[in-house]
């Protein structure tokens, strides 16, 4: 079976939108979007995802794009 092409997408999204305490409605409604959306992305049920829908739920989330598309960035020098 071929594994979707956004499930990390779909993952980070999730966990980023529960970390939150958001409802998928909530964030819907925040990033001005139908839930369904949020639905098939979380579900990585979605083909892809334009910039501009990426640009929303980042904002909705209070979070960077990048944070959503390849997740949290980690210190470069390890730890100290």
């Amino acid at each position: 079976m071929k594994k979707p092409k956004n499930s990390g997408l779909g993952q980070r999204l999730k966990a980023l939108r529960l970390n939150r305490k958001m409802t998928m409605r909530f964030l819907a409604q925040k990033a001005n979007m139908q839930e369904a959306v949020i639905s098939r992305l979380e579900a990585g049920r979605r083909d892809g995802i334009n910039t501009y829908t990426l640009r929303r739920l980042a904002v909705a989330l209070d979070c960077s794009c990048d944070e959503l598309v390849i997740g949290p960035l980690t210190s470069l020098g390890g730890e100290s």
